[in-house]
C-alpha cells in the first residue's frame, strides 16, 4: 500500500530523479515504482530512459558470456549433444560404409543454416544431402519432408533421398545414383 506522501513523492520526482535515488528514497523496489508510475500514468524523462538503455546495452556487450571462449566452447559441446543423434539406423550406416569405402568424406547429422530455421541431413557431403528415410519415421511426414528439401535446396544444396525399402531391396540401384550424383559434384 502506497500512503499519500509517496505518491506525491514519486509524481514529483519520477521525471527527473534517477532509479537508484527513487528507490533510495522511497524505500522500496523498483517494479513497485514502475507498476505504481504506471496506475499513475506517469513516464520517465527520456534522457533517463537512454541513459539506462545505453548502460545496459553496454553491461551485456561487456559481460556477454559467449564473448567468453571458455563458456562459448562449452554452449557449443552442450548444443552438439542436444541437436545431434548420437548413432547412425542401420540404413545410414549402410550408405556411410559405401562411401567410406570409396574414401570420400562426409559430415553425419551436421547443422546446415537454410533461410528459416537450421536443419540436422544424414549425411553431408560437400554441397550434396543424402537422406535416409526410414520406414517407421518418415511414412506420415511425406509433407514436411518435401518442404525441408525445398529448404535446403534453396540454400545450394542438392537433396537425394532413398527409403529404406530401396536401400535394402535395391542396393546396387542406390549406389549407382549416389555414384552418378557423385561425379556430377566433382564437375
Amino acid at each position: 500500500m502506497w500512503n499519500n506522501e509517496e505518491v506525491e513523492f514519486i509524481i514529483n520526482n519520477y521525471y527527473g530523479m534517477e532509479k537508484k535515488d527513487l528507490m533510495k528514497n522511497l524505500n522500496r523496489n523498483w517494479s513497485s515504482i514502475c507498476h505504481k508510475a504506471k496506475r499513475l500514468k506517469l513516464k520517465r524523462d527520456k534522457k533517463f530512459t537512454e541513459i539506462g538503455n545505453e548502460k545496459g546495452r553496454m553491461y551485456f556487450k561487456n559481460n556477454n558470456p559467449m564473448l567468453n571462449p571458455i563458456y562459448r566452447n562449452k554452449a557449443l559441446k552442450k548444443q552438439k549433444i542436444i541437436f545431434s543423434r548420437a548413432s547412425m539406423t542401420s540404413i545410414e550406416k549402410k550408405v556411410a560404409s559405401f562411401l567410406d569405402c570409396l574414401g570420400i568424406k562426409y559430415d553425419f547429422n551436421k547443422c546446415v543454416r537454410t533461410k528459416k530455421t537450421f536443419r540436422f541431413p544424414d549425411l553431408k557431403i560437400k554441397n550434396l544431402i543424402i537422406e535416409c528415410d526410414g520406414e517407421y519415421w518418415h511414412r506420415n511426414r511425406k509433407q514436411e519432408d518435401y518442404e525441408r528439401q525445398l529448404e535446403l535446396e534453396e540454400v545450394g544444396y542438392k537433396v537425394i533421398r532413398f527409403t529404406d525399402k530401396e536401400i535394402i531391396n535395391n542396393w546396387e540401384v542406390v549406389k549407382k545414383c549416389i555414384l552418378l550424383e557423385l561425379s556430377q559434384l566433382e564437375k
